[in-house]
């Protein structure tokens, strides 16, 4: 079960640098190198790619989550020592 932040970060939220021209376009190339990359190779080598590829957006999403909650627990820490502590 998600706690209330992942929560947040899978329904409500939407990171900022998506927005960026910057990243577009390197999401872009990306997306143009796969696509040559996948007409390219046949069989298992094309196999072994799309795996590869599939494990590193595996890997990214659980890096984002746990970026996103660590943010949030800094944040909370913050707040923790400006109002509670002498």
């Amino acid at each position: 079960m998600m706690n209330l932040i992942e929560l947040l970060y899978f329904r409500d939220m939407v990171p900022k640098a998506q927005d960026s021209q910057e990243v577009k376009r390197i999401l872009r190339k990306i997306s143009d190198n796969e696509a040559f990359l996948t007409q390219l190779l046949e069989g298992e080598e094309k196999r072994c790619y799309l795996q590869a590829v599939d494990d590193w957006d595996e890997a990214l999403g659980a890096v984002s989550v746990d970026s996103f909650v660590d943010g949030f627990r800094l944040g909370a820490r913050f707040t923790l020592e400006t109002f509670c502590k002498d």
